[in-house]
């Protein structure tokens, strides 16, 4: 799924922006919300929750991305038969989290955790649900925790 990351990554993507920010404190586990596309998380102890969220379905994968800033996004990648129910995140899975920290010169993936799909209404194309993950970067090597992440997408 990382070899569709660049490739989406060059087109372009349905942008939405959040109409309200929602803000879930430290060690708490959010809830998705109602409505718009949504994606926080806490990563190493900073929570982020973008306001510019971008989604593509192609070919049936569901790729979100969030925006925090210049230089740093999160994206979702997952399968659009992900049913309801909770998964390992194990890097070779239907659902892969890429980070970046530095204007996209370097990634992180995510290769350990769990995500919990709590609805998805493949009727209406929405799916929400929560995560935790560990997230790798080979060069430079290093590693990052996503804990208490949510989200909502509308595809």
């Amino acid at each position: 799924m990382l070899g569709l990351c660049a490739i989406l990554a060059g087109t372009g993507m349905q942008a939405c922006k959040k109409d309200d920010k929602k803000t879930t404190p430290s060690g708490t586990t959010p809830t998705p919300v109602t409505g718009n596309d949504n994606f926080e998380v806490t990563v190493n102890g900073t929570h982020y929750d973008p306001s510019t969220i971008n989604v593509q379905y192609v070919g049936g994968v569901i790729a979100a991305d969030a925006i925090v800033d210049g230089n740093t996004n999160f994206a979702i990648y997952t399968n659009d038969e992900l049913m309801p129910g909770t998964y390992a995140i194990d890097g070779n899975t239907q659902f892969d989290i890429i980070h970046s920290d530095d204007n996209n010169a370097t990634y992180y993936a995510s290769t350990s955790g769990s995500v919990t799909v709590l609805t998805h209404d493949t009727v209406n194309d929405r799916m929400t649900g929560t995560f935790n993950c560990t997230l790798t970067r080979t060069t430079p090597a290093a590693t990052k925790t996503g804990t208490n992440g949510a989200f909502t997408i509308n595809y």
